[in-house]
């Protein structure tokens, strides 16, 4: 069932005129719908260590995505003053995503032996590319890759761990990535979103066997999200984060 909201505002108080919308529910649209295969490799190089890769492809038959589409709904007093902005999920066309993945995990131990001062270190690394593509096109002609993927995944994580404290440091890092395609909100040009990282922290200590406290900190070096319109220099809007601090306590019974 296709649903139906405007947004309306009082004008002179005379008559209520629209100014936007959302457009909920269409059984018209198919939903999302792929072929997919991938093929991966593991090698363990120790009782807490290891080290993969793995590729990977997804063809997209169709999917839906939200989008702002044009419509002339009449005011209260029946007179066409729009278009209007509408929110609305509308129907993709399919496309496909393709690439690979490395990464490992090492525990210090392994190689270094339980008795070294860094028996209780180790790390996490991995790199995801995907080259993905869509059948919209940009306004230049060319395919728009499919929305949200970054070309260029990182992470990284150091932790620490034993009986009793454990603490980790997470980096994540992502190239831009396409948000919306060309739309009426944004003048027909494809609303992307710029390089991102982000650093979070994590430690735990465990009191006993039935109560242990932590400490979640995201986003600790407090980064923004950049967007931009067609190109990395027509900024559009930033998402603003201060970093976010959880102190907490864990108990069992």
């Amino acid at each position: 069932m296709l649903s139906f909201k405007s947004s309306i505002q009082c004008w002179l108080f005379a008559y209520l005129i629209v100014v936007n919308g959302t457009l909920n529910g269409n059984p018209g649209l198919n939903p999302w719908r792929s072929d997919n295969y991938s093929l991966s490799a593991e090698w363990y190089a120790g009782d807490a260590s290891m080290f993969f890769v793995s590729t990977y492809g997804i063809d997209i038959e169709s999917f839906t995505e939200g989008t702002i589409i044009m419509i002339d709904e009449p005011d209260s007093d029946g007179i066409r003053r729009g278009p209007h902005p509408f929110n609305a999920t509308t129907q993709g066309e399919g496309g496909d995503v393709s690439g690979y993945e490395v990464g490992g995990k090492v525990a210090l131990s392994d190689f270094l032996g339980e008795d070294s001062i860094l028996a209780n270190v180790g790390f996490d690394l991995n790199y995801t590319y995907a080259d993905s593509s869509q059948e919209a096109k940009d306004v230049h002609g060319d395919d728009l890759p499919f929305g949200g993927m970054s070309e260029d995944t990182y992470n990284a994580v150091v932790w620490y761990e034993n009986d009793t404290f454990s603490t980790r440091l997470a980096w994540n890092s992502r190239s831009p990535r396409l948000h919306t395609t060309g739309s009426a909100g944004t003048g027909g040009q494809s609303l992307y979103q710029d390089d991102y990282s982000q650093l979070d922290f994590n430690a735990s200590y465990n009191f006993s066997e039935t109560v242990s406290f932590y400490v979640n900190g995201s986003n600790i070096t407090e980064e923004y999200q950049q967007t931009y319109i067609g190109f990395e220099k027509q900024k559009a809007f930033q998402n603003v984060y201060e970093a976010r601090w959880t102190v907490g306590a864990r108990v069992s019974f």
